[in-house]
């Protein structure tokens, strides 16, 4: 499945310790993010 991520959802998931975090960490789904943010 290809999930569509916000630039800022992912830097503040790499900033904190959150659910978030892990979902994208460990997903094996591809994760897309737009060109123009």
């Amino acid at each position: 499945m290809d999930i569509v991520v916000d630039t800022n959802i992912i830097i503040s998931a790499l900033l904190k310790d959150s659910k978030i975090r892990e979902i994208i960490v460990s997903s094996k789904d591809k994760l897309l993010v737009p060109e123009i943010t």
